[in-house]
């Protein structure tokens, strides 16, 4: 399943209701993962760091935030990934062409309301959700992802971490794994993830409660959480995946554990069944 349509919340909204089982979570929690301004606020519930930044549903928003916090800033599109809705810019210039040219590609206002409800409804009816926001962007970084996958009963399993630093128009071009950090950082990166899924658990039940569904909705199925981390050994969370992306096998080949035989397990409600266990935490 392509990326588009795997991180699409209707995507398990449409099988379960036909009583097809989805191996991945709930459509409630996959559209607040997959959504980087409602994971900025899960984050910041949190207590986990986030990179300075605001919602910019118009150009004034944006500038006056570079006039706050200076250039260059990233300019980012809430729901589009593998940086493809991602534009740094060094200037007032760059950034009124870089806003110029997301409003004209969705041809769709940016300011309809930010609740959930509505933004699935439009996703749903093929309408661009394209809000923006701004965050300082850091010279001197690097970029780091910690690859988790949540049984649904209770268990967070960690399957270590990766280095996508090596980029090129955002895109990643390496990826190095485990990642080259103290294990100080590591154990940072882990915890904040874990605070940031238990978050997604939270509100989803919240919503489902106000959709007259009264259990809660655990997270079950594979999350990425990634961070930039600075010269400093500061790190801050920029946003999840609810899925599994393309560098997984990164982390299937450095654990030697098998992640997609885990992901059916956990989707059929088994216990995972270790290949080696030696680079797995358990939370």
């Amino acid at each position: 399943v392509s990326p588009h349509i795997a991180e699409n919340p209707m995507l398990p909204f449409q099988l379960t209701g036909r009583g097809i089982r989805f191996a991945g979570p709930s459509h409630y929690a996959l559209a607040l993962a997959s959504d980087k301004i409602e994971m900025r606020q899960i984050a910041q519930e949190a207590g986990v760091p986030l990179m300075p930044g605001a919602y910019a549903p118009t150009l004034d928003n944006a500038i006056n935030f570079a006039g706050e916090v200076g250039y260059p800033i990233m300019l980012k599109e809430a729901t589009n990934g593998g940086g493809r809705g991602t534009r740094k810019t060094d200037n007032e210039g760059e950034l009124r062409d870089a806003f110029s040219s997301f409003m004209s590609k969705s041809n769709a206002s940016n300011d309809y309301g930010s609740t959930l409800e509505s933004l699935v409804a439009r996703r749903a009816n093929g309408i661009p959700t394209n809000r923006l926001f701004v965050e300082k962007a850091l010279q001197d970084r690097r970029h780091i992802e910690v690859q988790f996958l949540v049984d649904g009963m209770g268990n967070i399993y960690c399957f270590g971490t990766r280095d996508c630093s090596e980029q090129r128009n955002f895109q990643k071009m390496i990826e190095l794994a485990p990642a080259d950090i103290s294990r100080e950082l590591e154990q940072r990166l882990i915890e904040d993830g874990v605070k940031i899924i238990n978050g997604i658990t939270a509100k989803s039940s919240k919503l489902a409660f106000n959709d007259g569904q009264f259990l809660p909705i655990p997270y079950r199925g594979a999350i990425t959480v990634e961070y930039i981390v600075d010269s400093k050994g500061n790190h801050y969370f920029i946003e999840t995946n609810g899925r599994y992306q393309v560098e997984a096998a990164v982390s299937i080949m450095s654990t030697a554990e098998n992640l997609i035989r885990h992901r059916w397990e956990v989707a059929n409600g088994k216990a995972l069944k270790m290949d080696n266990g030696e680079h797995v935490k358990i939370f």
